[in-house]
């Protein structure tokens, strides 16, 4: 389901160097591997997104 927003914008490819949604992917899916709360990994994951976001716009 999330598929598409990660990896497309407008119908093209994103540029993944600069996508902050796969990187923002890349570490949720690492907090959840080695914390166990899904709330803590909820915000942690939120807060990296938006960073990277703010990073890389």
């Amino acid at each position: 389901m999330c598929g598409p927003i990660i990896v497309a914008e407008n119908g093209a490819l994103r540029a993944f160097p600069d996508n902050p949604y796969f990187w923002g992917t890349l570490f949720s899916v690492i907090f959840a591997l080695f914390i166990r709360n899904a709330v803590v990994v909820v915000i942690l994951s939120m807060v990296m997104f938006y960073l990277l976001g703010s990073v890389l716009a």
